[in-house]
């Protein structure tokens, strides 16, 4: 939500993405999206920190500026490079080292290795379909998401 432009397929076709999401703060004065997001995010992680809590961020899942059902249909080999979605995750990523930084105590689980693989993100992985649209996994994907997630976890105590 820090991002000032839309990307995702769904979000150009309906026009609702987070260039129209506003983010307001009674505690600090800006009007700089990027700044009031961290200010959330630092704000939200030590209430939680004090409080005893682990803290994980998930790193955001590629954003796909086609329609999965699209690259079914059409049989299209629908792909990212993987330095595009870096580039459009960029923001959200400083924001988490910046994060880490100021916060040792917490964890980030990047999922790129699900969807990327030699430099290209895709909606699939093998023959799983991950994605139901342009930015949300289909229930296959958030399986298999899951069991990636909770490997790192093992990992990462």
């Amino acid at each position: 939500y820090a991002l000032t432009t839309a990307y995702a397929a769904d979000h150009l076709k309906n026009m609702f993405g987070p260039d129209t999401i506003k983010i307001t703060s009674n505690e600090i004065q800006s009007q700089n999206k990027q700044e009031l997001f961290y200010y959330g995010l630092a704000k939200a992680t030590k209430n939680l920190l004090d409080a005893n809590k682990n803290v994980i961020f998930f790193v955001d899942v590629p954003e796909l500026p086609f329609f999965p059902l699209d690259c079914l249909k059409n049989k299209e080999h629908c792909q990212i490079p993987l330095a595009d979605v870096l580039s459009r995750q960029n923001v959200y990523r400083q924001q988490l080292i910046k994060l880490k930084h100021e916060f040792p105590k917490i964890k980030i689980f990047d999922p790129l290795s699900i969807f990327c693989r030699d430099n290209i993100c895709t909606y699939k992985n093998d023959n799983l379909i991950l994605y139901r649209d342009s930015h949300h996994l289909t229930l296959e994907g958030s399986n298999y998401y899951g069991s990636q997630f909770a490997n790192w976890l093992k990992n990462n105590k």
